[in-house]
C-alpha cells in the first residue's frame, strides 16, 4: 500500500537518494527545497526556505497534503531538532518547539502509523563530547519517542560512519561515489519506515558508510 512520504531536504545528495528508495517502492514522494527548484522529476518538490520556521513548514505540508494526503513517513535532517547558537545545540525539552516534527506528528496522529526517521551527520557521531550534537540529537529522539509513546507512531535516528553527509548534498565530491554512501542510509531508512519495524522506537541506528566507497 503506498504512502505519503516527505523527505526535508530531499532535493539533493543524500535526501534525494532516500526520496527516490521510497518512490521506488511505490510511495507518493515529496521534497522539500530551500531555494533553488530542482530538474523536474516524479517527485512532488515543495518550497520551504526554513525548516524551522512553522509558517513555512505549514504551507509545505498543505501542498503536500493536497497532492498525497497526510504525511506518514517524514525523512529530516537531525539537526532542525536541535536548537541554539550554532557550536551550542541544546536538546528541545518538547515536541511542539520543533515545528517541522510537531506538524508531522499533528498528522500522523488522525492515521493508523507514522514513522519519523531523522539522519545526523557523520561529524557529529565523532563528537564525544557530553553536550555535542550527536548526544544531543539520541537524548532529543528519545524525548519524541516518548512523547510519540501509544500514538503508533515511532521516531529514529540514522547516525553514518566514515562520511559526511549533508541533506543538501556534496557539492566538493565527484557524483560517482554519491550513490554509493547514499545507498545504506537510504536503505535504512526504508527499513526504519517498514510496519515490521514498528517496535523499533526512540533508537539511534548507526550506518557503516566505509564499505560502500571502498
Amino acid at each position: 500500500m503506498s504512502r505519503s512520504v516527505l523527505v526535508a531536504d530531499g532535493d539533493l545528495g543524500v535526501g534525494r537518494t532516500v526520496a527516490d528508495a521510497f518512490a521506488a517502492q511505490g510511495d507518493w514522494v515529496a521534497v522539500t527545497y530551500p531555494d533553488v527548484e530542482p530538474a523536474p522529476s516524479p517527485l512532488l518538490s515543495v518550497r520551504c526556505p526554513d525548516l524551522s520556521d512553522p509558517g513555512h513548514v505549514e504551507t509545505a505540508f498543505r501542498t503536500v497534503e493536497d497532492a498525497h494526503g497526510p504525511v506518514e513517513v517524514l525523512v529530516a535532517p537531525a539537526e532542525i531538532g536541535l536548537q541554539g547558537r550554532a557550536g551550542t545545540p541544546t536538546c528541545p525539552r518538547h515536541l511542539a518547539s520543533v515545528p517541522l516534527l510537531q506538524r508531522a506528528v499533528d498528522e500522523m496522529l488522525w492515521g493508523s502509523s507514522g514513522r519519523i526517521i531523522l539522519i545526523m551527520a557523520a561529524h557529529c557521531r565523532r563528537d564525544d563530547a557530553r553536550d555535542g550534537p550527536c548526544r544531543i540529537a539520541t537524548r532529543l529522539v528519545r524525548t519524541l519517542a516518548r512523547e510519540l509513546d501509544r500514538r503508533i507512531s515511532t521516531v529514529n535516528v540514522i547516525t553514518p560512519a566514515g562520511i559526511d553527509p549533508p541533506m543538501a548534498g556534496y557539492p566538493d565530491r565527484p557524483h560517482r561515489r554519491e550513490n554509493a554512501w547514499d545507498a545504506p542510509i537510504a536503505a535504512a531508512a526504508v527499513f526504519l519506515a517498514m510496519p515490521e519495524s514498528g517496535r523499533i522506537n526512540g533508537a539511534t541506528l548507526p550506518v557503516d558508510c566505509i564499505q560502500a566507497v571502498a
